[in-house]
């Protein structure tokens, strides 16, 4: 009976050996291989992502210039920059793409503006316009009359300063004139002098 147990069991045994072989126990990644090679005290108010297998491994955004800006809500009057967040400095590495004027709709208005001579330019101006990486050309189209209706509603008419102009005086003596669904800026209340192409997308 003894030997029928010891032959079972050996059959059992070289029967699951493969089963047992097949399975590749491979070593995880460090969680200084993953990128997670700062300390909470470095990423301290910063946002901070932590290392799933040791979480006192952290990464945050580093900026080489000494100080990290942290990313903030984007709300109305927003700085928006190329990867698509919001600050109050300037991070290291990503340009201003422009400053949102609808938070709820995602608007933005691009940094730069155009004098143009005709309506068609403006539009031209707009279609090509690139505000860089992910903002590129194509992205982007000239101000309509729904926009410059939202714009002003939130208070953000400032925005779409042209010229020389401060912000505080713009209210007073920046001007928008639409015609069909296209908007120009003016610097002054004469239709007829220089028109701005301000360009609008969204992120």
């Amino acid at each position: 009976m003894k030997q029928y147990l010891l032959l079972a069991g050996a059959a059992l045994i070289g029967w699951g050996e493969p089963a047992f072989a097949a399975i590749d126990c491979a070593v995880p990644p460090s969680c200084e291989e993953l990128g997670f090679t700062m300390t909470t005290s470095q990423c301290s108010e910063k946002t901070t992502l932590k290392c799933p297998f040791d979480r006192t491994k952290v990464f945050c955004h580093e900026d080489l210039s000494g100080g990290t800006p942290s990313p903030i809500p984007c709300q109305n009057g927003s700085y928006l920059y190329q990867d698509y967040l919001c600050y109050n400095q300037p991070p290291s590495g990503f340009a201003l793409v422009g400053t949102v004027v609808d938070a709820k709709d995602r608007l933005v208005v691009a940094k730069n503006y155009k004098l143009t001579s005709t309506r068609e330019k403006a539009i031209e101006y707009c279609d090509n316009y690139d505000g860089g990486s992910g903002f590129g050309a194509g992205t982007w189209s000239l101000l309509t009359k729904a926009e410059t209706s939202t714009i002003n509603s939130n208070n953000m008419s400032h925005t779409l300063l042209v010229g020389e102009y401060r912000t505080e005086i713009w209210l007073q003596n920046g001007y928008v004139s639409c015609l069909h669904d296209s908007c120009l800026a003016h610097p002054s209340s004469n239709p007829n002098d220089d028109t701005y192409a301000r360009c609008v997308t969204r992120y």
